[in-house]
């Protein structure tokens, strides 16, 4: 793995530790987009929820 993907690990840890603090918000988030996925079966739109 490259500097970068390290870099973007950190940052995903940083995002997941701010998602526990908004909690309902992120419920929520993942809620929206698994129904997205389920009607649509577009595995993609869970990125909406982190990016």
């Amino acid at each position: 793995s490259t500097e970068r993907e390290r870099e973007r690990e950190r940052e995903r840890k940083r995002e997941q530790e701010r998602e526990r603090e908004k909690g309902k918000e992120v419920v929520e988030c993942r809620r929206k987009v698994q129904l997205v996925v389920t009607r649509k079966q577009v595995q993609k739109s869970t990125a909406s929820c982190h990016s």
